[in-house]
């Protein structure tokens, strides 16, 4: 091949050479790189099977020895995802501790981390007693065991009489679980139970017994139901074949869905089980004798069974069921149907009243509402109060024990299990997915109540609040802290929104319009560099000032869904990784403004969901959606 032809053909490859001996350059979309650069390969280091769901979460520590890794959404915690964080060590890719909830994830809907201290919190719903007069809309007050006092409560149950009460509460000091029981008009205790903290419970009738099934995570151990009688202290044990309960801690699997224990509850001398695909069992107490599962009670209700509340009258001859905007009420033996009505107001668990002709429900709002058994009729409606009602027992004609829930954020050291601190919102009576939480690094705790503009810092040592700042919007999409800075991005549906930048040591407040007109899709906060994902833009701005350093186009080819919005910035600001197209990572260096490569991710790494920079720009983190990490190494020289 002559000179004429090699010159054609490095012509043809888009590289330039320039003199003899002289180093060569190939021309990219945003600069010129050396093509020594391009042909240095980027070895993937490592591939870990972390989770059983996407990675949404990637988080380096800062030495960069270690990342966490989280299946959580923007730290929210549904039935489908286990809500722990895993610590993964980035050399040898051994696993090195799972950070979790050390009272269980029932009641959690919200998770934030810090990677720095390793600090969880966690927002939950924490189970109250209220005791009210119907005519007044007044509460009476109730004296609680001491016993009670030192110790998260995670539930509350009360006999139908209105008489006993089965508190189950975590020591924090000890890790220890328990159920006391105990008088409500006296609050002296009864007996107490120890528990592990994953069974479930319920109290018969009259507070003479209660239920505790003890649930396996492994699907092939059927659950055990245990009935205590609660004076003697005797006890009755059977094992539970249609249970096998798995989600405690555990991801469900549509493939390999086994049936779960839903619900469980005293009817007379039957213990009745529901289970997660809507089979009953009987145990009957008197015999000893517990039927086989079967569809005993056979509804058609378009809504999981576990999220449909059940609850049956007093004599045991009818159960009531309510979906989200019905209520069916069939006579228990037969199956036949007595009635249908239509509820204005979605709704949570009910109650009969002793004659069984009043039914009584929690709306989502927190509101109480009563209907007539016979005519569906709604006779009342109790406007909210400082709780979201769970369960209602009549104790008078005109008197409700009401088991109600407020929300409370809890901070623990993610490796020791101590608590550190109990925030409660004053503004947040519902935990639902619009809350925030944020732990700052080293720092405060931030809150931002539902359908508020109140942002609240907490000294997570005492607990108190130290600082409270005012948004100009409600629903943030993101809260980012670093280096004495907060940041508030708008929601994905507002569109044309300004960004808020609060300096925490001033409480000044600097706000930002990107220069891009449309949706705000991701933030990423170094120092004070801001980096904006925002209408298939990335507008990299000072924190401080607001003023834009650069905007570059995300996008070579068509990037959808949540890799449109990946961006990650390394410690030191120099780098910048995000997705420029699918199966593709584009690394830019911010200080020379150019291209550094592009990395063709390999055939076997699915769908992007995260991706991390460590703290000196070496290594690049991957998560994908079937719930891999991935590790690359990123050679010094590219920067």
């Amino acid at each position: 091949m002559n000179a004429l032809h090699k010159l054609a053909l490095v012509l043809g490859a888009g590289v330039i050479a320039i003199g003899t001996g002289l180093t060569l350059y190939t021309q990219y979309r945003f600069g010129t790189a050396p093509l020594t650069h391009v042909f240095r390969p980027i070895e993937r280091i490592a591939t870990l099977s972390a989770h059983a769901d996407e990675i949404y979460s990637l988080e380096f520590s800062p030495d960069g020895q270690s990342i966490f890794t989280s299946s959580l959404r923007s730290g929210l915690v549904d039935s489908r995802r286990s809500p722990d964080i895993k610590a993964w060590d980035v050399t040898t890719g051994e696993a090195l501790a799972v950070l979790s909830n050390p009272i269980g994830t029932e009641n959690t809907r919200l998770v934030a981390f810090d990677a720095t201290t390793r600090r969880l919190a966690f927002a939950e719903s924490e189970p109250i007693l209220e005791r009210w007069t119907l005519s007044t809309g007044q509460p009476l007050p109730l004296s609680l065991p001491t016993e009670l006092q030192n110790h998260l409560i995670t539930q509350h149950l009360i006999s139908d009489n209105g008489q006993v009460v089965a508190t189950r509460r975590y020591q924090p000091e000890t890790g220890e679980w328990s159920v006391l029981l105990w008088e409500l008009e006296t609050g002296l205790t009864l007996t107490h139970i120890s528990l592990t903290g994953h069974e479930k419970l319920a109290l018969n009738q009259d507070g003479s017994q209660l239920a505790v099934a003890t649930l396996s995570t492994d699907p092939d151990t059927p659950a055990m139901a245990t009935v205590w009688d609660v004076m003697g202290g005797t006890r009755y044990d059977r094992e539970l074949s249609l249970i096998n309960d798995r989600s405690q801690g555990q991801n469900r699997s549509t493939e390999t869905d086994n049936p779960t224990l839903s619900q469980m509850g005293f009817v007379g001398e039957t213990l009745w089980f529901r289970s997660s695909e809507d089979t009953w069992q009987q145990w009957d107490l008197a015999t000893n004798t517990l039927t086989k599962p079967s569809n005993s009670i056979d509804l058609e209700i378009a809504s999981e069974p576990q999220n449909r509340p059940t609850v049956f009258s007093p004599d045991g001859q009818r159960v009531a069921l309510r979906d989200a905007y019905e209520i069916e009420i069939r006579e228990v033996g037969s199956r036949r149907l007595i009635t249908t009505f239509e509820t204005e107001e979605s709704g949570s668990l009910l109650a009969f009243s002793p004659d069984s002709r009043i039914l009584i429900g929690s709306n989502l709002d927190g509101s109480l509402s009563s209907w007539d058994v016979t005519t569906g009729i709604e006779q009342s409606q109790i406007p909210s109060s400082t709780s979201h009602f769970r369960r209602q027992v009549w104790l008078r004609e005109n008197a409700l024990l009401i088991v109600g829930s407020q929300v409370v954020t809890r901070v623990w050291n993610g490796e020791s299990g101590q608590l550190l601190a109990q925030v409660r919102e004053p503004e947040q009576l519902v935990l639902n997915s619009l809350n925030r939480i944020r732990l700052i690094p080293s720092g405060p705790l931030v809150t931002l109540a539902e359908r508020s503009t109140s942002i609240r810092l907490w000294d997570v040592s005492t607990a108190t609040q130290i600082m409270g700042l005012e948004s100009e919007r409600m629903h943030p999409r993101a809260i980012l802290a670093d280096s004495g800075k907060l940041v508030f991005s708008p929601s994905h549906w507002s569109a044309n929104s300004p960004i808020e930048i609060w300096d925490l040591e001033t409480q000044a407040k600097q706000v930002i319009l990107p220069e891009e007109n449309g949706y705000i899709w991701n933030l990423a906060l170094r120092d004070d560099l801001l980096a904006i994902v925002v209408n298939g833009w990335i507008e990299l701005r000072s924190a401080s000032t607001g003023d834009l350093s650069t905007s570059l186009p995300v996008f070579r080819k068509d990037a959808r869904g949540r890799e449109a919005s990946l961006v990650s910035l390394s410690t030191d600001g120099h780098l910048l990784a995000f997705v420029s197209e699918p199966g593709e990572v584009t690394l830019w260096h911010i200080p020379s403004q150019r291209v550094v490569r592009r990395i063709a991710l390999a055939e076997d790494v699915e769908a992007v969901r995260s991706l991390a920079l460590s703290p000196d720009g070496r290594l690049l983190a991957v998560g994908d959606i079937m719930g891999k990490l991935h590790l690359w190494q990123v050679p010094r020289s590219l920067f």
